[in-house]
């Protein structure tokens, strides 16, 4: 049967409407922290893939502090069915006050063998990688600015990439304290720092008390030993939700801040980024003629850089 629950079912902010597990008091002692963490990993069996099919419209505004000629503006809408996707992106820019808006437009489909993504039609030809390993597919598939936090909520269905259940245990994440985020008590996991030449990572996630353990923050802190930036954090906050179907949660607003230390300064805020969830239809039915692209005639193919 064709179910199709669109925008506006159930609206709220994180603070009031998330079902689930009663609120617990920060305060309360924790279990064994490996046993706790499992238990906490294993609630998660499942994350993302309530939702095996779909249309999102998503809107990101982006707001640089000091560079504000970097402000833009960008719109997606996405479908995928489980095997194949369709991302079409829409970013403007406005320069200055003197200068008209750029406005730059691609569109992204996977058919379940390879992807192919536009270019400006003038260019003549498109971008095309065969996907032979579906791991793979992620490296070539995405969600624009969007950010993890609605990836983590349809990955698995939108381009295989990873659930967030397998994220964190692949990163040895555990629970290291209990923290309020958006109105609500959320279990803080944090993995262990991953080093490179010159730089160290650390993430982090916070998991909030409700029936489906919806992903409320992550993080990232990277830290550089050497040059002008000591450490930069970017922090995913989702701060509303929407259930498009019965248990179907997802990010309704989530704000996106980027905070930079200069070496030997003091740590301020450097963009600030706020992701819309403007319309969403849970597990409908497709076209097939969705999944396809009709190129001009003459148009050549070139591989992904």
């Amino acid at each position: 049967m064709r179910v199709a629950l669109l925008l506006g079912l159930c609206l709220c902010t994180a603070s009031c409407c998330v079902p689930g597990v009663a609120v617990a008091s920060p305060d309360e002692p924790f279990a064994s922290e490996i046993q706790y963490t499992g238990e906490l990993l294993a609630s998660l069996q499942g994350y993302g893939d309530q939702m095996q099919s779909g249309k999102l419209r998503l809107r990101t505004e982006a707001e640089f502090l000091e560079q504000k000629s970097d402000n833009f503006i960008e719109e997606l809408d996405v479908w995928f069915d489980g095997v194949r996707s369709r991302v079409e992106q829409r970013v403007v820019r406005s320069f200055s006050a003197d200068e008209p808006s750029a406005t730059t437009e691609v569109c992204r489909v996977f058919d379940g063998e390879r992807v192919v993504e536009t270019t400006p039609p003038e260019l003549g030809y498109v971008h095309v990688a065969v996907v032979q390993d579906l791991p793979d597919l992620p490296s070539y598939t995405g969600l624009g600015n969007a950010g993890p936090l609605y990836l983590y909520a349809i990955g698995p269905s939108f381009n295989r990439s990873t659930s967030v259940k397998a994220d964190i245990a692949r990163s040895g994440g555990q629970v290291v304290s209990r923290e309020e985020v958006s109105g609500l008590v959320c279990w803080h996991m944090s993995a262990p720092e991953v080093a490179g030449r010159g730089w160290q990572l650390t993430r982090s996630w916070w998991i909030g008390p409700s029936a489906d353990r919806a992903v409320v923050q992550y993080s990232e802190l990277i830290t550089w030993t050497e040059g002008p930036t000591q450490q930069k954090e970017t922090l995913h906050t989702v701060s509303e939700w929407l259930e498009s179907a019965p248990d179907v949660w997802l990010p309704k607003v989530v704000t996106r801040r980027v905070l930079i230390q200069p070496r030997g300064g003091q740590e301020k805020l450097a963009r600030v980024d706020t992701t819309k969830l403007l319309a969403a239809a849970a597990n409908i039915a497709i076209e097939d003629t969705v999944f396809e692209l009709e190129l001009p005639e003459g148009t050549t193919e070139r591989p992904f850089r």
